[in-house]
């Protein structure tokens, strides 16, 4: 049962390292109007998609991986006081445990491209492309119980899905598109669409190796290259400014939340951006407005927000403030908070 079970999913079992390697191949033909590269693209793609479903599937059939995602769906209480309507909804959707898993295993699970081969099949060109993912449940789940207490990286992972899927959708119908143009001119304007929608995965690849990354230079690095490919990236200038704070490299941060806003006025994370380097330059007074903006702008990241802005509180002098917001952030889940509680008590 278990070897046809395997064999279902697409998957070997390394016995020595007790590991299991999922692999999907994908089968494209290229159109007559296509390049190589544009159709790699869109294989790594799909390849990419499947084989991670894949996993998806996998994990969410350990129940103490059901289990991690149940609770950290859990629904925290409303505070006396609080107004925004809502502050009750979860941050992402609870009822479906799979389809959560499945937009995290991405950030707990590394592809490749294990191979690719061009034939030659009724007059066109085949593109056949295989991708694999190496999996070890227990690291997995050491992976995604950490990914779970980071609410905003879950955010970004939950954007950068839906981003991909519209990216990839808007792609399969170019290629379409691309066909079917009648001149010279449609078709110059495909492909310049085509170009775009190339661009914006390329880039989203390489903001999720961003996300992923453990070293600081590591993720500076890549979400640098992403903005080279994107230079509107609203979400990588800011991940990257967040490790500019924590270098310490304040005028690089600076830079970064500046042209974010740029891009998008009330990005939530750049204003927490801005409080993150006036608490590190002790103007604690700024750093509370910051992240009190924050909080209204993105109330589903609360518990980052009351957690930073009780620091900045206390620093101020503030302190019934400061043990309010611990309060309300420990309630949210966030176990560092408590033990400031009870410090401050």
């Amino acid at each position: 049962m278990l070897l046809v079970a395997t064999l279902m999913l697409g998957l070997s079992v390394n016995a020595l390292a007790a590991t299991l390697d999922f692999t999907d191949t994908v089968r494209v033909v290229m159109g007559s109007r296509e390049s190589q590269d544009e159709v790699r693209v869109y294989a790594t793609q799909e390849a990419k998609r499947r084989v991670l479903d894949k996993v998806g599937v996998y994990l969410s059939g350990s129940t103490e991986i059901v289990r991690k995602v149940e609770e950290a769906t859990y629904l925290p209480r409303r505070h006396e006081g609080d107004t925004n309507k809502n502050f009750e909804s979860s941050w992402f959707d609870s009822s479906s445990v799979l389809q959560t898993i499945q937009t995290l295993t991405v950030g707990v699970v590394q592809t490749e491209v294990v191979s690719e081969e061009w034939k030659s099949e009724g007059g066109s060109f085949v593109l056949y492309l295989v991708c694999r993912v190496t999996v070890d449940r227990e690291d997995a789940l050491a992976r995604l119980t950490e990914l779970l207490k980071d609410k905003q990286k879950v955010e970004d992972y939950q954007k950068v899905q839906e981003e991909v899927e519209r990216l990839r959708g808007d792609l399969a119908q170019l290629r379409l598109d691309l066909e079917s143009a009648k001149t010279e001119k449609e078709k110059v304007a495909v492909k310049e669409e085509v170009q775009e929608k190339i661009n914006g995965l390329t880039a989203i690849d390489w903001f999720e190796k961003g996300l992923a990354a453990e070293e600081m230079d590591d993720k500076i690095a890549c979400y640098s290259i992403a903005l080279q490919i994107d230079v509107n990236y609203v979400s990588a200038y800011a991940n990257r400014g967040i490790v500019y704070v924590i270098k310490k490299e304040f005028d690089h941060a600076f830079t970064d939340f500046n042209n974010a806003l740029r891009l998008e006025p009330n990005h939530p994370q750049s204003i927490a951006g801005f409080g993150l380097i006036h608490y590190a330059n002790k103007n604690y007074w700024r750093a509370i407005q910051d992240f009190s903006l924050a909080l209204q702008l993105d109330p589903d990241n609360a518990q980052a927000y009351y957690y930073i802005r009780a620091y900045a509180y206390e620093f101020n002098g503030d302190t019934l403030e400061a043990i309010q917001d611990f309060e309300r952030a420990a309630d949210l889940g966030n176990e560092d908070a408590k033990h400031e509680l009870e410090e401050l008590r």
